[in-house]
Formats: structure tokens, sequence, C-alpha cells
């Protein structure tokens, strides 16, 4: 089948499809394997090649980190949440491409009037749109402009770089002040936002577990020994933490002759939307707190809502603890700027 899907396109191109429709290692440990290894340029095998990349999980696994250590290949991964500024592809490549892209869709829909557009010709005028966009002057300016090569520092404004989260204030004047002041009002100003957050305030729920979180690796090279001792360390955690979830959740609730099972009462929810690849499962998130409604990692009433496929979550703005949306609570969103109370805070 992956023969019909390659048809008409460019010399070099190639196809990997998974069961899920995600990214995972194995999609990417075939890129670097047959594609990277075989066009990166060096005369010596043992020459270090650096490669930026951004920090998705199947990025930063450890066996791909061992792999491109034992080929002394550099992986650096992009600040977080900055790929719109520091990814040259990002910056001046991926937007003419899906410009041309488009407009091939357009053309062929008015050649073949009354047929659509199938995963057949998908590959062939994703090519054609590859090789307008691609261009040597686009990809030459997309490491200008992100301030890779050549190297300039002052590429990028460091007020582009700073987080929107700390940024919410109900005060806007005292962070402009900061943003003026330079890097270290602004880092002044996210130390007293951090001691105001630490503050501790009253909560009858029950009290939050230490979790047990990834390594971060945005804005450093993670081939290094320090960055696998810890991810070492989390694989470890995340192993125990998926046997002991798996060990203490109860069989979902069927339904019976009499009815559908009763489930607990639902509770205001705020949304956050839980990233999912086919690496990831639902142990890779940053955090695997229970809810503090049901107590549970997945809510127990999955079964009888089977049209969602994500399960969405909200951190109460005052005890910081965690509850399913929509399973565990009557309300399906909030806004951005709504503020939520557990049914333990309210």
């Amino acid at each position: 089948m992956n023969g019909d899907l390659m048809l008409n396109t460019t010399p070099g191109a190639g196809v990997a499809v998974s069961e899920t429709g995600w990214s995972n290692t194995e999609i990417f440990k075939e890129f670097m394997v047959g594609h990277f290894l075989k066009h990166v340029q060096r005369s010596d095998p043992a020459q270090p090649i650096l490669l930026l990349l951004d920090g998705h999980s199947t990025h930063t696994s450890l066996h791909m980190v061992h792999w491109a250590m034992e080929r002394n290949i550099h992986l650096f991964v992009l600040p977080a949440h900055t790929s719109h500024i520091t990814q040259p592809l990002d910056v001046a490549v991926f937007g003419p491409f899906k410009r041309y892209y488009y407009s091939e869709c357009a053309d062929y829909m008015r050649q073949n009037m009354g047929k659509t557009i199938t995963k057949y010709q998908i590959a062939s005028m994703a090519c054609t749109a590859y090789l307008k966009a691609m261009s040597p002057w686009n990809i030459v300016s997309s490491f200008k402009k992100t301030g890779i090569y050549p190297l300039n520092k002052d590429a990028i404004a460091a007020e582009k770089m700073m987080p929107c989260e700390p940024f919410r204030d109900e005060t806007p004047v005292e962070k402009v002040h900061a943003m003026r002041g330079g890097k270290e009002a602004v880092d002044a100003y996210f130390f007293k936002k951090m001691e105001e957050q630490q503050v501790e305030r009253p909560c009858d729920c029950k009290t939050k577990k230490k979790q047990t979180k990834r390594p971060k690796s945005g804005g450093k090279e993670i081939t290094t020994a320090e960055f696998v001792e810890e991810l070492t360390a989390y694989e470890k955690a995340k192993e125990n933490v998926a046997l002991t979830k798996t060990a203490s959740i109860p069989p979902s609730p069927r339904p019976s002759t009499s009815g559908i099972t009763e489930t607990r009462s639902t509770r205001p929810v705020a949304q956050l939307c839980l990233s999912y690849d086919e690496d990831d499962e639902f142990f890779e998130t940053e955090d695997t707190e229970t809810c503090c409604v049901c107590g549970l990692l997945r809510p127990p009433n999955m079964d009888q809502r089977p049209y969602l496929k994500v399960i969405n979550w909200a951190e109460c703005e005052q005890c910081k603890h965690w509850v399913h949306l929509s399973f565990c609570d009557e309300k399906r969103a909030l806004r951005k700027d709504d503020i939520f109370l557990c049914i333990h805070c309210r």
C-alpha cells in the first residue's frame, strides 16, 4: 500500500504510518536512520553533529538520546513554547508550504470535478508544494531570522521569549515596568509572582501527592550524562506509577438490567486538554495527579461517554488540585480568564 501512496512523488520522498495516526519513537528513529544519517554531510563518522528540534516526547525519549550519543549527534531542544519564533521551518518555510499545498488542492478539485482528495494524492501534491516552498532562499532566510546562522544572539527580542503565563496580572502596570527595565527587572517580577503563588491557602480536600515529572528538556542539550540520568529515573518512576494505578483502578461501571449504574455527581471544571501520542499514553503527561472528586486518574464513567476522545482537566485556583472535566463536573469548559474553584474550596 505504501507504494500506491508514493505515486508521482519526487525522488527521495518517504512515507511512514502508525496504527494510531500519531507520531512515535519508531517513526522518528526511522527518519533519523533512513533519511537524516543518509543525507547529512560529514567526512568522518565521528564528526559531531548538532541537531535542533522541539521537545516532543518522541524526540526526547531515553532510547533516542542513547542512540544519538552513540553516533556523536548532539540533540539540542528549543525552549518550550517558542518554536514559532526559534524554529527555522516554522518561521520561514512552513507558511509558504501550506499556501502552496492548499493551491495544489484547489487545482486538483478544479481539474477533477466531483472527486475528493484521498490519501493517494496527498503525497504527490505535498511534494509539488515542497519543491516550491523549500527553496534555498527560504531556508537560508529562516536560519538567519532565528539567529542560528550566522549566529546572532540579538535576532530575537528578549521580550518575545518571556513566558505569558506569569504575566497574567490584574495590575499590568508593574508588568510593563518590568519589561522596560530589562532582564533583571523581569527576573525580579517573576520571583515576586512565584512567592505569591507559594503562599499556602486553606483547603479541606485531600493532601496533594508528590508527583514525578518528566525532566525539562527545553532550551538545552539533552545528549548529556546529566539529562540521561534524570530521564532514566523518570522512566523508572513512570513504570512504578503505571503498575500502581493499574492495580488500584477498579472495573468501570457497566449497564445493568435496571438501567445505567449511578455515578458520582458532577462538578464544575475548567478546560485543559492532555497531550497524547502513541508513546505518551496517559502517564507521559506532565502531571499524573488523580482527580480530587473521584480519586482516580481516569474517570470512572468513561464507558458511558464513548464519543469523548480526550480527557480534560481543571486546576482549582485556590487549592491547586485537579478535577475531571465533564465526567466529574457538570460544566464542560471555562473561558480563558475564568476562575475555577473545586467543590472543596467554594
